[in-house]
């Protein structure tokens, strides 16, 4: 019943670029795309008012914001106060695509909602296209973000149809707490739209539990035309959130000789009938996304995902995780140019701390 961990401590983006920083060991910096999302961090008191019903429907929670991984993405993390909602996300300006990109996950859907903008310079704010998930299945969403002070957010969710068309859905204010706000640890049961949506639980969910913990990694890493390198130390905590549908892992460690975090998303999503993984960490401003499955036993698991080699260029990653006891599993990453030439191999030693 074991299966993974995904993504964590993927060096991480993905094997090339982490073989590119062994060669030249400078992490990047935030670019001025990121910056301008920087107003957004901060504690926040929100109001999401639903407008596909009848009539509107008001639900309340607290956001924090928060800029990780060097400052190439931002972390929101989202309680419901009033109903009983979880969710996060990491939002960042990919260089690789020169957009902005993001992900969404929260404890109404297996699905995660995906999306990708711009900055409006004539507004300051921004629009992001994006794969919204419904009990109906995945709807095309225009998102609008602007800022009408330092201390106010606005976004404004549309559905668009086949043809282009419209629809206002959701609406959410964020006010800027001038004291900050703990939290609730869990909110009561309101007569809001949240209670009227279908169980995203799947039997498959039950593979991630046995991930949470803290684990400790020794990595090794080849390519050809390079020197052995020395093996490197990792460090992770794993924690199941979103009502248990999500595993979010924080991996920390040193490589190369420069302090290394990295985020990781992974869930299973009924959808698609695959595992799904999203992946950011400090050594490059590029959203991995990966996809696989899992063997009957669950012991040996295996993704797939686009990466970006040392000269910028695509080429895939798989990624093969197998156990042998429920604290020790072995993990490869084997990368392959767009050419289908060997890009390198990482292997990762992961071991339960006790």
């Amino acid at each position: 019943m074991q299966t993974r961990r995904l993504l964590a401590l993927s060096a991480f983006v993905c094997l090339p670029l982490a073989l590119a920083i062994a060669q030249e060991p400078t992490a990047p910096q935030p670019s001025k795309e990121q910056t301008m999302l920087n107003p957004w961090i901060g504690h926040w008191d929100v109001t999401a008012t639903n407008f596909e019903g009848p009539e509107p429907v008001a639900m309340h929670a607290v956001e924090e914001t928060t800029a990780v991984c060097g400052g190439l993405w931002l972390r929101a993390k989202v309680t419901g106060t009033d109903f009983p909602f979880s969710g996060t996300g990491f939002t960042g300006w990919d260089s690789t695509r020169n957009e902005y990109v993001g992900v969404w996950v929260d404890s109404m859907s297996a699905t995660p909602w995906t999306s990708h903008g711009k900055h409006d310079a004539k507004t300051g704010g921004f629009t992001f296209d994006g794969l919204m998930p419904s009990p109906e299945g995945a709807r095309t969403t225009w998102t609008t973000m602007e800022f009408p002070n330092a201390d106010t957010r606005v976004e404004t969710t549309h559905i668009v149809d086949k043809d282009g068309k419209k629809t206002k859905f959701m609406e959410l204010r964020a006010t800027r707490q001038k004291d900050t706000k703990t939290a609730p640890a869990s909110a009561k049961k309101a007569d809001s739209v949240a209670t009227d949506m279908p169980n995203p639980h799947d039997p498959m969910h039950q593979h991630l539990a046995p991930f949470a913990g803290s684990w400790k990694s020794t990595m090794k890493m080849s390519a050809p035309g390079m020197p052995e390198m020395p093996p490197s130390a990792m460090a992770s905590e794993d924690v199941m959130v979103c009502d248990d549908l999500w595993l979010l892992t924080h991996a920390t460690g040193e490589f190369s000789g420069m302090a290394f975090e990295g985020f990781g998303l992974t869930g299973y999503d009924p959808t698609q009938k695959k595992f799904v993984s999203f992946w950011v960490d400090n050594f490059a401003a590029y959203l991995m996304q990966s996809t696989g499955t899992c063997d009957k036993s669950g012991s040996a698991f295996t993704m797939s995902g686009a990466s970006i080699d040392m000269m910028g260029k695509p080429g895939t990653t798989i990624d093969t995780t197998k156990w042998d006891s429920k604290d020790h599993y072995v993990r490869t990453m084997v990368s392959t140019g767009k050419d289908g030439k060997d890009a390198g191999t990482m292997i990762l030693e992961c071991t339960r701390s006790k």
